[in-house]
Parts: structure tokens; sequence; C-alpha cells
């Protein structure tokens, strides 16, 4: 196996996107010839990726086509495997597979495409993969259908340290603790949630804060929201920014209430930079938290299991924040590392090739 090509519907802003740019770039520093064809546009991460790896947009629109045209860029590129990121560029690759030269592997980044539809499309069509890959288990039962050539493989997201955060301050213990939320603001990170449960703890904790950074679709709705509850002196929303590292360097505690989830960087880069984390039990989020330990997990979507959750981190002495955060960080460290996980990449690519 000697080159490998990549596809993705777009380079947007986004956890599933950049993985594709890491993966891209630590499989060409490992001596493969590596392309990366973009369905349509966006130019996020391409910061990060390696100028080993070569880029193409085709700008493509309309399935029939676009099927068309890929098919053309694959069998121009002469791949060992081709694999596919996300439902559009996967569902693309499984239409034409039968036609090309050369293996298919999938990659879903969470338990659900987004819809019930789409969920069903995907799993009937598994049976073109020659591997399926995600980043949870529990796409197993959703998106993989028991006819495929093979099982589901899980591979975790990789986690580059981009640089250590600061060293925080004490945390504020019974005046409250600055909690954090970093990630789109769209309807499936269950927002609402979060700032009804926010106000809850407030009454116990009326010194905290909560700084949610990100920007998307339900930004207005959530702004009215904290009117609504009367607490929107006690909310920033701070945007969008690049600067994830340093925003977390300003939080006691990390917060995520998601519908629904694969393996949630942002949750990566919370536990990695020592933050006691509370998120609600969804995709692979129930395996990264030991509850307790590394984290707390919800046992509900309510607001009471949210807020009882913020209160228990809130009511830990400083010492006991400060542990849990170094067990989220040392399970982020041995199961997120670019080495571990690319060796994964590998092996699964190997097995791909060596199936046709």
């Amino acid at each position: 196996m000697k080159s490998l090509c990549l596809c993705i519907g777009s380079l947007s802003a986004g956890g599933a996107e950049r993985q594709v740019v890491y993966i891209a770039s630590l499989l060409a520093d490992r001596g493969y010839r590596v392309s990366l064809l973009v369905l349509k546009g966006g130019d996020a991460y391409l910061e990060h990726l390696n100028d080993k790896v070569t880029l193409k947009r085709l700008g493509l629109a309309g399935f029939v086509s676009s099927a068309k045209e890929l098919k053309s860029e694959i069998k121009a590129l002469s791949p060992d495997v081709v694999v596919g990121f996300l439902f559009h560029a996967s569902l693309l690759l499984r239409s034409v597979s039968p036609m090309l030269d050369c293996p298919v592997v999938s990659v879903h980044r969470n338990v659900s495409c987004g819809s019930f539809q789409r969920d069903v499309l995907m799993k009937l069509t598994s049976v073109f993969d020659t591997l399926t890959v995600s980043n949870t288990r529990l796409a197993r039962q959703r998106l993989h259908s028991r006819l495929a050539r093979s099982d589901l493989v899980v591979v975790p997201n990789i986690y580059f340290e981009l640089g250590r955060p600061a060293e925080r301050a004490v945390s504020q213990g019974s005046e409250g603790l600055v909690w954090g939320y970093v990630g789109r603001l769209e309807a499936q990170k269950n927002l609402p949630l979060l700032l009804q449960a926010f106000g809850q703890h407030l009454k116990s904790f009326p010194g905290a804060r909560l700084h949610i950074v990100g920007d998307g679709p339900k930004k207005s709705a959530l702004h009215a929201l904290c009117e609504q509850l009367g607490i929107s002196n006690r909310v920033d929303f701070l945007g969008h920014t690049q600067e994830v590292q340093a925003e977390l360097a300003r939080m006691d505690a990390f917060i995520m209430t998601s519908l629904r989830e694969g393996m949630p960087n942002a949750l990566i880069e919370a536990m990695a930079a020592r933050l006691p984390v509370v998120a609600t039990a969804v995709g692979e989020v129930s395996a990264m938290i030991d509850s307790g330990q590394t984290g707390i997990l919800c046992e509900d979507f309510s607001i009471e299991s949210i807020s009882t959750a913020m209160n228990r981190v809130a009511l830990m002495r400083d010492e006991e924040r400060l542990a849990m955060g170094e067990a989220a960080q040392t399970y982020i460290v041995r199961t997120c590392s670019p080495a571990a996980v690319i060796d994964q990449w590998e092996s699964v690519l190997k097995r791909a090739a060596g199936c046709q």
C-alpha cells in the first residue's frame, strides 16, 4: 500500500474536518502518497495540512454528476485505498464502488448522520464498504448492517496539543466556578438544556459564570433564552476563536449536554487541558468518562440531572477537581496521541488494501 485518497464533503469548521486534515498529514509523514479530495468548498484547518498532501477541491453539485466526476478523479489517482468521511462523501463512494479498482472505506464520526432517513440509507449501503470505521462503538447499531463484509472498526480521534494551557488561578470555591462550553451553536448540542441547568446551578452558586465559545445558527435563540431565564449577566458568548487553548485556560470546569456525539473533539481538548468535565452519556462519551474519576456523567437529559452534576463539581475541594482533571488528561494522552491513533489507521488501511 503506497497511495491513499481521502474524500470529504467540505472543509468547514468542524471536528470531522479537522480529523481528516490530521489523518492525511500524519499518513503523508509516514511516506504514503496522500490525496485529499474536497467535494465542495471550505478552507478550515488548512494551516495544519502537511504540504506533502495533494489537495483538490472538486466543486461538485448534483448526485449523479458528482458520482461520475468523483469516479473519474479516483480512477485518475489510482489509489490503493479510498476513504470517505461523513454522509455525502461516503454515500457517493459507495455508489461508485463497484466501478472502482480499489477498496472503499467509509468513516462515521457520530452515532447518527442527522436524520432517520440518512441513517437507514447509511445502514443499507454499508454492504458496499470493504471496511467501515467510526470513533464510537454505538455506530454499529444504527449505521452498520450485519450483512456488511466486515465489522465496524473503532478508531479514536487524534489529539494534538497545540499549546499547553496556561496555569489557571485557584478555583473560586463556594462563590462559583467559571464553566465553559466549546462548539457549534446548533440543535445537536442541546444548548437550551445547558442554559436551563446553569440557571438552576446559579441558585446554589450565584457567583458562577458560563463561557460559550463558538458560533452557529442557534446563537440568537440562545441569547433570547438567557434573557428569558434572567441569566444574561452570568453568560458570556465569546464567538468562534482559533485560540481554544487560551479559552480553556480561563475555565474552571467544562460542560457538554449534547443529544448525540461520536467522540467529541471539544471534550477531548477540555480533558487534555485538565478540566473537570460534566457531560451527557452519548456516543463514546460514556467510555471517555469514568464517572467520578475523569469527569461526571449525567444520569439523563433533565435540568435536575445536569445541575446536580454541576453542583457536585462545584462542591469538590480544589485538590479533588485537580485530581479529576489530571486523570482526564492521562486518559486522553494514552488514548488519543497522534502516534497511537495513526498506528491504528495504518493497520485499518493495510487491512482494507489486503481485502481487494
